[in-house]
């Protein structure tokens, strides 16, 4: 465990040595700046200060589901083995700066200072076999030091970075396309399609690319100039929906 001041770090330093040993699939998002998430928040006086919390927002949608079965390693809590993923992220938290604005005076809190946190997680639900940690705890955050009581380990936070979201479907020329100029994302149940160019009484209707519905059953939809994804139609099981989603490489229907 890492000291600070002669205190012991435990609130965000018992979640990252967690992190650090779990072998976990991470799901990646949307595009960031890498080197501002570095610096910190830039405050009025134009000096940065460390984003020392993490705000977690809930995840309404993620196609990925893990079921991946860990063995987690804590430095401060040892080998709990049997820890069984629960399905999609549950929660994507990043680094913030906390200003506390009331009441008014605010609290003086502790004078605890955290690390720097840089990167984003994803956060999973789990289940576990074994629990080594005590069933109380002593803690300091910045808001007050007391004595909280532990229950059983429900959730693991792998570091995630976000990415660039893919084009959407369009022509990758700025000249009216062709049918090889079309590419781009579209719904998992839609495909990028070319429509040639139409003659009507009132004139042409150029020609397009764009999201149209797909017969075609679960597979690679992706034309072959642009990044594979996975779309089509999937049977219902029982009456209930499937989507067609990437697991590992594959395209493969599973339920919502």
């Amino acid at each position: 465990m890492k000291q600070s001041n002669g205190k012991t770090r435990t609130g965000a330093t018992v979640v990252l040595s967690m992190i650090a040993c779990a072998v976990l699939v991470v799901t990646i998002l949307t595009a960031t700046d890498a080197a501002a998430q570095t610096e910190g928040c830039l405050t009025a006086s134009g000096s940065f200060t460390p984003a020392d919390h993490l705000k977690c927002y809930r995840v309404t949608a993620d196609p990925f589901i893990n079921t991946d079965l860990l063995s987690l390693n804590s430095p401060q809590f040892g080998v709990e083995p049997g820890c069984q993923v629960d399905g999609h992220s549950v929660q994507f938290c990043v680094p913030v700066c906390k200003t506390i604005v009331g009441p008014v005076p605010p609290p003086p809190g502790t004078g605890f200072v955290g690390q720097n946190l840089i990167d984003d997680y994803l956060c999973y639900a789990v289940r576990c076999d074994q629990n080594n940690a005590p069933k109380k705890l002593g803690v300091e955050d910045q808001f007050a030091a007391r004595t909280i009581g532990l229950g059983i380990a429900d959730l693991l936070c792998a570091p995630a970075e976000k990415l660039t979201p893919p084009p959407s479907c369009g022509s990758t020329e700025t000249t009216p396309p062709t049918a090889a100029q079309c590419g781009g994302a579209c719904p998992a149940d839609e495909d990028c399609k070319f429509t040639p160019a139409k003659k009507t009484p009132t004139g042409v209707i150029p020609a397009t690319c764009g999201c149209v519905d797909t017969t075609a059953t679960c597979g690679n939809t992706a034309p072959p100039t642009v990044a594979p994804k996975c779309g089509g139609t999937c049977p219902e099981i029982n009456g209930a929906l499937q989507l067609c989603r990437d697991l590992g490489g594959t395209c493969t229907c599973t339920p919502f």
